[in-house]
């Protein structure tokens, strides 16, 4: 259920580049990383989370994992997200590199004027 809301979330021109599966906020969930925003979805009943969030240079990724599972945090000031009990170690860790590169792409960016 999460991949259809999370199909269901993104804007027409958007283009998903890669996708972790685990637990997010104690239920099944999933985060996507598309394009310059990682957003999270939920299988909440009822009500599924969605959340976005806005890549930026202030945007921290961290990763762990075990013989059997990996977390991946994406972090912004206060707000914090957390896809845990990965079981593809490798996409985690895929992941996590995707989103810290495309941060700092958008860190060496001149300012819009």
């Amino acid at each position: 259920m999460a991949f259809a809301v999370l199909g269901a979330s993104l804007d027409p021109d958007d283009v998903v580049e890669i996708v972790i599966q685990g637990k997010l906020r104690g239920v099944p969930g999933v985060g996507a990383l598309v394009g310059s925003k990682v957003i999270f979805v939920n299988e909440r009943v009822w009500k599924p989370d969605v959340l976005v969030l806005q890549l930026s240079a202030t945007v921290q990724v961290q990763g762990w994992q075990d013989e059997r599972t990996a977390t991946v945090m994406v972090a912004d000031g206060d707000r914090q997200e957390v896809v845990e009990r990965i079981p593809d170690r490798l996409i985690a860790v895929e992941f996590a590199q995707r989103v810290r590169d495309r941060v700092a792409a958008i860190s060496t960016q001149p300012p819009a004027e």
